[in-house]
């Protein structure tokens, strides 16, 4: 694994703050990867961020950005991938061999930070 973190001030909603990771040859659970990539900047409140991912014939990219600046935060987050197979990542459940290719473009507002999804509410 390589980093990098570099910035100015210990408040992420009034400093500058960059960080950059890669991430290869690494084993994840008992998912093998073969390399991520990670670059972002945070400056006063808003955070702007790549990534890349690659294993095999698999691969997926994208950027985005979150504001923590607002009342209701938002999130926007937009890619695509390429043969992507779920049965790695879910070795333990019933899904069969995947070979996906997908575009994605995800904006979110409200999002609060140790909020969490709870299935078992949308049950009747």
């Amino acid at each position: 694994m390589d980093a990098s973190i570099n910035g100015a001030g210990f408040d992420p909603l009034n400093g500058v703050h960059n960080f950059s990771g890669t991430l290869y040859s690494s084993l994840f659970g008992q998912v093998e990867i073969d390399e991520i990539q990670f670059e972002s900047t945070l400056i006063e409140g808003f955070l702007e961020h790549e990534y890349s991912y690659s294993t095999g014939n698999e691969r997926m990219g994208g950027s985005g950005w979150i504001d923590f600046t607002s009342q209701e935060p938002q999130f926007a987050l937009k890619g695509d991938a390429a043969n992507i197979n779920l049965a790695r990542f879910f070795k333990a459940s019933p899904i069969p061999s995947t070979s996906l290719d997908l575009d994605y473009n995800i904006e979110l507002q409200g999002l609060q930070v140790g909020s969490s999804f709870r299935p078992s509410e949308f049950r009747r």
